[in-house]
């Protein structure tokens, strides 16, 4: 697992400045607004993490350059040099939303961005799937989350059918809490009736773990 989640140092920014360029002649809050019209989109993101992979190995298998990705002709500016990298991370990761089908892939990708996962601020998951416990871990070090919000099946919730599945008797729960702790943080729980696109992009809101329903989660049998 370490080995595939792994990223080589190919393709990393240059560690100085392209001579004779002119985007640093521009203010600061112009080379943002640049970077944000390039980088934020409307829509939240749902990166594939078994394409990145994939890519990631044929470009370390080979000599041949392939083509991009979507995501990767977009933050092809950060290979740049080390400036341009710098100013643009925090506003991709932290202006974006990320969205993820199952916890494995909210994972893998935490796991591969490694310590830019303090940048992102919104986060939304599906509750099903391996390494939940291990995501919830990561999820820890999104220390600028400011919405996190899980979204469940309807058997998710009633864990006397399926116990490995319920959302309230997870280990990571308690990570969970101490996420909800924070003031800065919404975390919501929504229903979808199906892991498919069309479902989970307007899913049922359940409750909201930073008002009165605090008290449904803490009464919960938790781990």
């Amino acid at each position: 697992m370490q080995n595939r989640l792994s990223l080589r140092n190919r393709g990393r920014a240059a560690q100085v400045s392209p001579p004779g360029s002119r985007l640093f002649t521009l203010p600061l809050e112009i080379r943002i607004a640049i970077y944000a019209l390039l980088l934020v989109s409307c829509d939240a993101l749902c990166p594939d993490v078994t394409a990145i992979f994939n890519y990631v190995q044929l470009r370390e298998q080979s000599e041949i350059s392939f083509l991009s990705l979507p995501h990767e002709q977009t933050l092809a500016i950060a290979r740049t040099c080390t400036r341009v990298r710098d100013e643009v991370l925090p506003i991709y990761f932290g202006s974006n939303s990320f969205m993820f089908k199952e916890t494995w892939e909210m994972f893998a990708y935490l796991h591969m961005i490694g310590d830019r996962r303090k940048f992102i601020q919104n986060i939304s998951f599906a509750y099903r799937g391996s390494q939940r416990n291990e995501a919830f871990e990561l999820l820890s070090k999104c220390t600028s989350l400011t919405w996190l919000d899980v979204m469940v099946l309807d058997e998710t919730m009633k864990g006397a059918r399926k116990p490995q599945d319920n959302l309230f008797t997870a280990n990571g729960m308690r990570t969970l809490r101490a996420i909800r702790g924070l003031v800065s943080c919404k975390v919501t729980v929504r229903e979808v009736v199906a892991i498919r696109n069309g479902d989970w992009m307007d899913p049922k809101l359940l409750f909201n773990l930073n008002t009165s329903d605090k008290r449904r989660f803490d009464n919960e049998n938790i781990r």
